[in-house]
């Protein structure tokens, strides 16, 4: 059998923290994604952070910051205000309550979402109330970007028009700023984070909220059922793999899931194995490997997650890939497609 396929993309941070944080600056208004993805018109003041992966763009005045981060084949505003806030929630805030409606707009011609929300984050021993707005942009067919604020209550009051302004600015480089033209509001069941269904003709798989699906590639090997990524764990993505043929058991396919995870990670190393039992008296082989990415130059602690075990038709190895502050995260929603797959 051939080794499964992986890409090792990191592409969120810990937003919450970078929220909070004010750091030095590098001066950026207006703006345009130097891979020539989308722009937007920064506030008096506002400058781009250094940045540490390029879809990921934090604005600061050096009080407040702002993330943007593009989505690359996410050209559904419903998704992409979706992502943001899985970000608002890993970050902290777990329930997230609307301040007014959130809607569906018009952002310079293209559909979007819009929506501002409160909360309590968990400070040590100590919870403190907080604000938030969140929004996504589909800036054309291959993909989009969301924008994630939070402050605190009086500084939200006092800069949510400045903020909204520079998400009404949101576009195609080189197109006109016609604004923002209002829409729809969207229904509150909409806003909940719903689990996500694999149901292959093979193999049927729950994922945990959060994660969404990328398109399929035409290299991908025939073994591969699906490949998801989350905003909700930082550099979170999940390949699920569904092998059939004569002579498989549990130790071939733990082997198999190795070798994909050193073409992600080459230099991965295994941290604890173990085996667990389903509810329906199945085991699950789980490797947890821990290991280093190169992204722009710069070599991040990386983990990576394996869980093997056999459904009706084939055996199933899920393999995930997390940025390091991720793996616990990333290890749970593994053990919980695991427990769905049939």
């Amino acid at each position: 059998m051939a080794p499964h396929r992986s890409v090792l993309r990191p592409f969120a941070v810990p937003l919450l923290a970078v929220a909070l944080l004010a750091t030095g600056a590098v001066r950026a208004a207006p703006f345009e994604d130097p891979l020539g993805r989308f722009a937007l018109e920064l506030p008096s003041g506002w400058e781009l952070e250094p940045q540490a992966h390029e879809d990921v763009f934090v604005f600061s005045d050096g009080k407040q910051n702002v993330i943007v981060q593009y989505l690359a084949d996410v050209a559904d505003p419903a998704a992409l205000f979706r992502s943001g806030m899985d970000n608002l929630i890993g970050g902290g805030m777990a329930t997230p309550k609307p301040d007014g409606e959130t809607r569906d707009l018009d952002v310079n011609g293209r559909p979007a979402r819009l929506g501002a929300f409160s909360g309590d984050v968990a400070a040590g021993s100590m919870k403190v109330a907080l604000a938030a707005l969140v929004g996504g942009v589909a800036v054309d067919d291959d993909g989009g970007v969301f924008l994630l604020w939070i402050a605190d209550p009086k500084s939200f009051g006092k800069l949510r028009t400045t903020v909204e302004g520079a998400f009404g600015s949101i576009r195609k480089p080189g197109g006109a700023v016609s604004g923002i033209t209002e829409g729809s509001a969207v229904a509150a069941s909409a806003l909940e984070s719903a689990p996500v269904a694999v149901d292959a003709e093979r193999l049927s798989v729950t994922l945990p909220p959060g994660w969404t699906e990328k398109p399929r590639g035409q290299d991908w090997e025939k073994e591969v059922v699906g490949m998801f990524q989350t905003a909700r764990i930082r550099g979170g993505m999940l390949i699920v793999v569904c092998d059939r043929g004569m002579g498989l058991n549990q130790e071939k396919e733990v082997k198999a899931a190795k070798i994909s995870v050193e073409g992600g990670l080459p230099q991965a190393q295994p941290a604890r194995s173990y085996e667990t039992r389903l509810d329906d008296g199945r085991k699950v082989a789980v490797v947890v490997y821990s290991g280093a990415g190169v992204s722009e130059g710069m070599q991040l602690p990386m983990s990576a997650v394996t869980a093997t075990l056999k459904a009706r038709k084939c055996w199933v190895n899920l393999i995930g890939f997390a940025h390091a502050d991720g793996a616990a995260a990333l290890e749970s929603d593994v053990l919980s497609a695991a427990s769905s797959a049939k």
